[in-house]
């Protein structure tokens, strides 16, 4: 957070390296948000990002692919969790509400592409989402996130949510192209 202006910022960015087999390992991410909270009624939340984790440039020998080690599902690549944080660029903004003091009314958007045309689409579990067999498309799709979140008490809280992901040229170059849609219900207890 900025001081009292509203403005708050994250940026983060990580190097990995060293060798892997016969090969060199040389990979990177960055991420970026800026965020407006406006206050007042509804306490209404404005924010924009950017994330970046490189690819590679060409299979075998040397890695450029970044290893995202740890993969932590909903907080960056949308809720349908698609989308990990290897070979990808992410352009996402959100908006949120708050009608009630405990009800909190979100909409998210993602907009995907691939960071290196000669290397795979990740899932969050770092697995191989889709291989590139040969594809020279780029665009991976759009997510929109839509989440109504309610906290009954300090332990309590209840969310549910709509998600549609809409399949970009990749994935429609690569296998079955279908859009996605996700609906989901859940109740989280802390002790």
């Amino acid at each position: 957070k900025i001081g009292d202006s509203g403005v708050d910022f994250d940026l983060e960015g990580t190097y990995q390296f060293g060798e892997v087999g016969s090969g060199d390992v040389s990979a990177y991410s960055i991420a970026a948000v800026l965020g407006y909270n406006f206050g007042g009624a509804l306490a209404p939340r404005l924010s924009g990002g950017f994330d970046y984790a490189s690819g590679d440039n060409s299979p075998g020998g040397d890695v450029q692919t970044f290893n995202q080690l740890y993969p932590l599902g909903h907080a960056y690549f949308g809720f349908m969790d698609l989308i990990g944080r290897q070979n990808i660029i992410d352009a996402h903004a959100s908006f949120s509400i708050k009608p009630i003091g405990a009800l909190t009314l979100s909409v998210a958007g993602h907009l995907f592409w691939r960071a290196s045309d000669d290397d795979a689409v990740y899932n969050a579990g770092g697995g191989v989402l889709r291989a590139d067999n040969g594809s020279g498309a780029s665009e991976i799709g759009q997510e929109i996130d839509l989440t109504i979140t309610y906290a009954l008490d300090r332990h309590l809280t209840l969310q549910g949510g709509y998600s549609h992901f809409f399949a970009g040229d990749f994935i429609e170059d690569t296998g079955p192209g279908r859009d996605v849609d996700w609906f989901y219900a859940m109740a989280t207890y802390r002790f």
